[in-house]
């Protein structure tokens, strides 16, 4: 980003640079038809003198170029040539070109240079001008009053300067603003992104590890008595098919989520606690009896807690699935006052960790975290494998 300075040297470069250097061209022109123009009475008859006046008036103008970079240079110069012509023109009035480059460069000096600096700058040059305004009026018989109007010009000149300065840091610091906000704004957008990521990479899980899983068990358990039972085997080879299109319908509803914005069309509505007798068919149907089992008065939930109840109690029987070994499974749900919980336990002699990736247990403790409850799980003193978890109802 670049400084106060450099912005406002916008009279250095670009078109407004071409201003500046056209507004110099100008005062110098007019100084010197003024220097050099026969019927002036101020240079008749002074012969060589005007080669001396034409360079006073070189040094009065030229300083605008480096009025940016050396303000405090550029005055000096000009003001001490501004004295050689005040001494070269008396008693005449002195060259009105060169006091307006003056004005410039002492607006220049309340533009460019930083605090202190500034009014250092200011302070000298009223001072050199009283100073020099006394000098004329006792040696040349000057009126001191036009010095007064000189400082006056110079003062408002300075604070002109002051007030772009100003207005140029008000400017840019909107900017930086803008640019931090901005900033802001994308890393959360990102952010935000990321958690979306995230939410599909659990859903994906859910669905494929819960539903693969009843598919497997289900074609393991076809060919074991396709021989014996072909009916029966038909049966959870039909299973199997229904699951399978479920999990196909499931993973393009979270995959659409990927879709541009106007794309986005579901193709069915997410699942919550009303599923969970058709959940508990399906895992009934791969080997795992199960029982659902509602404690207390339901009550409408968010759509976003009903979903992470459903999928919590979705990978624990999952996990009973894989790794019970047999027996079988209660689901308990009991709505109290403040909190939905959640228990699930089986009576099988497997481990219940199994030997999978840990995923589904981090994301159901995500899960939970995300609506400010918790989830404990391990084996039961009676046998099994148990998961409680606790969701406060009402909580984001």
């Amino acid at each position: 980003m670049r400084s106060v300075g450099d912005r406002i040297s916008g009279w250095n470069v670009g078109s407004a640079g071409i201003g500046l250097l056209v507004l110099m061209l100008v005062l110098l022109v007019a100084s010197l038809v003024e220097i050099w123009l026969p019927a002036d009475p101020v240079t008749r008859g002074w012969g060589g003198l005007r080669w001396a006046s034409t360079l006073i008036a070189l040094a009065s103008i030229s300083p605008l170029l480096v009025m940016r970079r050396y303000p405090v240079g550029a005055i000096a110069v000009s003001f001490a040539a501004a004295c050689g012509n005040i001494l070269l023109t008396a008693p005449h009035q002195a060259s009105f070109e060169g006091f307006v480059a003056l004005v410039v460069l002492v607006y220049g000096a309340g533009a460019y240079l930083e605090g202190w600096r500034a009014i250092r700058a200011i302070v000298a040059l009223e001072a050199a001008v009283v100073v020099v305004g006394v000098l004329l009026a006792f040696g040349q018989g000057y009126d001191s009053l036009e010095f007064l109007a000189v400082t006056f010009w110079f003062a408002m000149a300075w604070v002109v300067g002051r007030l772009v300065r100003s207005w140029q840091q008000r400017a840019e610091q909107l900017e930086r603003l803008t640019t931090e906000l901005a900033a802001e704004r994308d890393a959360r957008a990102q952010a935000a992104v990321e958690a979306e990521r995230i939410r599909i990479a659990h859903e994906l899980h859910d669905v494929v590890a819960h539903n693969v899983s009843v598919m497997t068990i289900q074609a393991t358990a076809a060919s074991r008595i396709l021989a014996s039972d072909p009916d029966a085997a038909r049966d959870a080879l039909a299973s199997a098919e229904r699951t399978g299109r479920e999990t196909v319908d499931e993973m393009l509803i979270l995959l659409g989520v990927l879709r541009e914005r106007g794309a986005l069309e579901p193709f069915a509505p997410q699942p919550g606690l009303a599923e969970l007798e058709a959940l508990a068919t399906r895992v009934g149907g791969a080997g795992l009896p199960v029982e659902v089992v509602i404690e207390g008065r339901p009550r409408p939930l968010g759509a976003g807690l009903d979903l992470a109840a459903y999928r919590i109690i979705q990978e624990a029987l999952t996990n009973a699935l894989k790794h019970a070994g047999g027996g079988r499974a209660q689901v308990t749900v009991r709505y109290t006052e403040t909190a939905l919980e959640l228990e699930v336990v089986d009576d099988g002699v497997g481990s219940g960790g199994g030997g999978g990736t840990g995923n589904g247990l981090v994301g159901m403790k995500e899960r939970a975290e995300m609506y400010g409850g918790q989830v404990e799980m391990g084996r039961r003193k009676e046998g099994g494998w148990g998961l409680r978890a606790v969701l406060p109802v009402g909580s984001t």
